[in-house]
Formats: C-alpha cells, sequence, structure tokens
C-alpha cells in the first residue's frame, strides 16, 4: 500500500462524503426509500444519540438526532437504547471506510440526550446532514478536529458490504 499525505482540507471532504454515504446506508436499513433533505433548519429534534472518537490524526463526535413523537411505538427497544445505537452503528460504518485508508481512531460508548429542541451552534457543527426516513428525518451533526500530519494510503481490496460477517 503506497501512503500520502492530504491537507487538512481533502480529508475533510473524504470524510463528509464517507458520513454521507455510511448514515445514507445506515437510514436504509430504518426505510428503504431513505432521502437526503436539504434544509437550512434543524426540524424539531428531543432525541439524539452521540459518540465521540479520538486517534492520532483527528479527534471529534457524531450525533445522530430526531423528533421522538410517537417513537416509542415504532421501535422494537427503549427508544435511547436505540438513539445510542444508531450513533454507535454510524460511527462503526464511517470507522470501517476511514480504516481502509489507514486512519485509525477509538470510538467511545454513546450517550443518549432528550430535549426539547435539542440544536448545535453553527460554530460547533462543520458538517450537518438531514435525511428522511418515512415516518421520521434523522439529523447528523458531526465535528471534526485534524491534527497534520494526515496520512492515508490506498486501499488494496474490495470493501465487505456493510453488516457482512469476516471469521477468521
Amino acid at each position: 500500500m503506497r501512503a500520502s499525505h492530504c491537507t487538512p482540507e481533502q480529508f475533510e471532504q473524504h470524510f463528509r462524503e464517507v458520513l454521507r454515504q455510511a448514515a445514507a446506508g445506515l437510514f436504509a436499513t430504518v426505510d428503504p426509500d431513505v432521502c437526503e433533505e436539504e434544509r437550512d433548519d434543524d426540524p424539531d429534534c428531543d432525541c439524539a444519540g452521540v459518540v465521540g472518537f479520538v486517534g492520532p490524526c483527528m479527534s471529534g463526535m457524531l450525533c445522530v438526532a430526531m423528533g421522538c413523537d410517537g417513537l416509542d411505538d415504532q421501535v422494537p427497544a427503549d427508544p435511547d437504547d436505540w438513539m445510542g445505537e444508531l450513533a454507535n452503528q454510524l460511527a462503526g460504518r464511517v470507522k470501517n471506510q476511514l480504516g481502509r485508508v489507514g486512519v485509525t481512531y477509538t470510538v467511545g460508548p454513546p450517550v443518549t440526550l432528550r430535549g426539547r429542541m435539542l440544536s448545535f451552534a453553527e460554530e460547533d457543527c462543520l458538517i450537518r446532514f438531514a435525511f428522511r426516513a418515512s415516518p421520521v428525518t434523522f439529523v447528523v451533526h458531526a465535528r471534526l478536529e485534524l491534527t497534520p500530519p494526515i496520512e492515508i494510503v490506498e486501499p488494496d481490496e474490495e470493501p465487505l458490504e456493510e453488516g457482512r460477517l469476516l471469521f477468521f
């Protein structure tokens, strides 16, 4: 594998694309017809799952938030556990993809939040996406802090499809 350095801007763009694809894939497990929404504002979010991550060249957090009205009747588990698990699964999908290019980091356990109209200050979140998965809108927020140099490698094999098991 050949290693090369990339600028923080290049890595942030790569991270943004990996996060977008990981979120779309994750939310497609909730609704196969999931679609990304262009929004200038956040929908009313009152529950969220948050995970932090830290590694040699980056640290930050990922958050999955949504409105929880009627959620208790729609999910097969405790809604707080479900939100935490969504954030954890999203972090795992992102970590799998970034690991393919040699970026390693540790993910902390998920934390769940409930409140009224949860939101992030604009300056605290560099990345934000919204996805409509009937009957809810999921909002993904991410904060990414980079510590150059950022070294990536070219992957030498195709990734496994998410959700596949690898026995060894």
